[in-house]
């Protein structure tokens, strides 16, 4: 079920992702660090993307890279299209305050933090 929330995250679909964040979160229980660090491991890995969209076989060359076969890294070269470097960039530079609010949370309080967090990861800011 990870892969549905990265890949709804990728998709910048936003129905999805927080379709998939609840039942990560609510039904099967998973701690919030753990996704939070499953979002931050994806976007680390689309910002790698980023550097292999110029060059020739790049899902082959990002796979070599990262050490993955090359379907999932085929989904990370098409999804790193829908974001700019800059939004990125600016979700990790974030992502240690937001690792230091789900630490010191209640899980009461965790959630809804993460879930705003995410949400404007996906959100289209409109400076595209």
């Amino acid at each position: 079920m990870p892969w549905d929330l990265t890949d709804a995250i990728g998709g910048r679909d936003l129905a999805r992702t927080l379709k998939f964040l609840n039942l990560l979160l609510d039904e099967s229980g998973q701690d919030t660090l753990r996704v939070f660090s499953t979002v931050v491991n994806h976007v680390r890995k689309l910002m790698d993307a980023q550097g292999f969209l110029m060059v020739p076989e790049p899902a082959k060359a990002l796979a070599s890279h990262l050490g993955m076969s090359q379907f999932p890294a085929r989904k990370l070269i098409e999804q790193t299209r829908n974001f700019t470097q800059e939004e990125l960039l600016g979700f990790l530079a974030r992502a240690p305050d937001m690792e230091v609010t789900l630490k010191s949370s209640a899980s009461g309080a965790a959630i809804p933090a993460l879930t705003l967090f995410v949400t404007r990861l996906v959100v289209k800011t409109g400076r595209r």
